[in-house]
């Protein structure tokens, strides 16, 4: 189990973006499409026809604006006022420990497209000071040092 942490990493580093590698939308659409099925001696069929019949009340409603549909229907926990909806829970806030704080601002940092020039030109500051670094060892350097060098470097 301490192992677990590292080899996520590594997998994040290497996988990239999770919603491009996740099957559970996948899955659940192909339940969807299961769900379709009366004829167990001809599923294929059975699914073609469901998903026929789904796209048409698709398309039909989007043309009937005076009839409640599927997609036309109002929220759970509709107020009837501006808002959508509110939420039906107890309201909780907690505090984040320094790890995960540095944890969040790094994905912030590191997500922001106005940030993608001081990133880069952190990469080249690391690439001159450790000629000798793989890649690798290069980027988890960048991870643990970035939110620092930026701070250092806005402040001048």
């Amino acid at each position: 189990m301490e192992q677990l942490p590292i080899h996520l990493a590594d997998e994040a580093l290497l996988g990239g973006s999770i919603q491009f590698r996740w099957m559970y939308p996948i899955e659940r659409y192909l339940l969807t499409l299961k769900q379709y099925v009366r004829n167990r001696a001809h599923p294929e069929g059975s699914i073609a026809k469901g998903y026929l019949m789904e796209e048409c009340m698709n398309f039909c409603a989007q043309y009937l604006n005076d009839v409640e549909t599927k997609s036309s229907r109002p929220v759970r926990n509709y107020s009837g006022a501006d808002n959508l909806g509110h939420a039906t829970g107890e309201n909780t806030s907690f505090y984040l420990d320094n790890t995960s704080w540095v944890q969040a601002h790094r994905y912030i940092l590191c997500n922001t497209s106005a940030v993608q020039p001081f990133i880069n030109k952190h990469l080249e500051v690391l690439k001159l000071k450790m000629p000798r670094v793989d890649d690798h060892q290069l980027r988890r350097e960048h991870f643990e040092t970035f939110h620092i060098w930026f701070k250092e470097h806005v402040c001048i």
